[in-house]
């Protein structure tokens, strides 16, 4: 049971992530259009270093 609400808690850590990503990104779009490339940029850079770096630290390849 408790790896049940772990396994949820992961999932719904995903989620909010993006989300808060997703609103930032609309956020700044809604300020300004370069600003709005700019933070979808950098939302894309920390997506991928975060996404490189759960595995390894999970003893990955």
């Amino acid at each position: 049971m408790i790896q049940f609400f772990k396994q949820i808690w992961h999932f719904l850590d995903v989620i909010f992530y993006f989300l808060g990503m997703l609103f930032v990104v609309i956020g700044l779009f809604n300020w300004n259009f370069i600003a709005g490339f700019i933070g979808l940029g950098i939302s894309f850079i920390i997506s991928a270093l975060l996404i490189e770096l759960i595995p390894q630290g999970k003893g990955g390849e």
